[in-house]
């Protein structure tokens, strides 16, 4: 079902607001649920989640409809960080390595977390995303200096 879905939203070119909110919504609600069942199987939500956001990227071309996906980025966040989810973290850092390169400006916003996970973390996949636009990013480091 998450594929046929994909596959229609592909064919769309530019995918309208309401669906991006619509997406964002469902994917806190599945990030909400628990992702494996009690003997480590993968979830329904778990399987539609990876199905929709290894996608999510591609169609996303504004900076408004990004956006509307950061709260689904910091529940990703959390269960990445708070509890070691490899799965999850996978999904967080492919989001931002595509979308960084294309809405540096919204990486930039978010550099903190980038800084943890690639610094505390010891995971380098978005290290590519530093260099994008360093005046971005220098303003961002500085707040993430003084909090430590």
């Amino acid at each position: 079902m998450s594929e046929r879905i994909f596959t229609f939203l592909e064919q769309l070119k530019t995918v309208p607001h309401d669906i991006h909110k619509q997406l964002s919504s469902f994917f806190v609600a599945a990030l909400d649920r628990p992702l494996y069942t009690e003997n480590g199987l993968k979830t329904f939500e778990y399987l539609a989640i990876r199905n929709l956001w290894s996608k999510i990227s591609s169609i996303v071309i504004k900076e408004d409809d990004a956006s509307l996906y950061l709260p689904c980025l910091d529940r990703m966040y959390t269960l990445a960080h708070d509890e070691d989810d490899k799965d999850v973290r996978y999904w967080w850092v492919n989001f931002w390595i595509n979308i960084g390169m294309k809405l540096p400006q919204l990486a930039a916003n978010r550099i903190q977390q980038l800084l943890i996970i690639i610094i505390d973390r010891k995971d380098f996949t978005c290290l590519s995303l530093l260099p994008v636009n360093i005046s971005l990013i220098k303003k961002n480091i500085y707040r993430y200096s003084d909090r430590k």
